[in-house]
């Protein structure tokens, strides 16, 4: 990892985003797994993380989920379980800003 890179963790969501292409970035290391998810101790391990090392932590699920913490229709695939092209663009608006 180069100074100034991203690197990505999460489940499948992170996996199957295309993430140099969507940030025209080739420095951008993606380390999703489908699977996994990043709920509970690695979510605060994270937060707490960011803080100390100085990297951006970024809460997709507040902006993408319903009140019952659902992932809201007009983001996902028909699946359910994933981003559509909506919601990947939200998912880019979020690192760009």
């Amino acid at each position: 990892m180069r100074r100034g890179g991203t690197i990505f963790l999460g489940n499948s969501i992170t996996e199957y985003g295309d993430w140099q292409r969507l940030l025209h970035d080739a420095r951008v290391i993606n380390r999703g797994i489908a699977g996994d998810n990043t709920f509970g101790i690695l979510d605060r391990l994270l937060r707490q993380l960011a803080g100390v090392a100085g990297f951006t932590y970024i809460d997709l699920a507040g902006r993408l989920t319903d009140p019952s913490g659902e992932l809201m229709v007009k983001y996902a695939q028909p699946d359910g379980l994933h981003l559509n092209g909506e919601g990947y663009a939200v998912f880019v608006g979020m690192i760009k800003k």
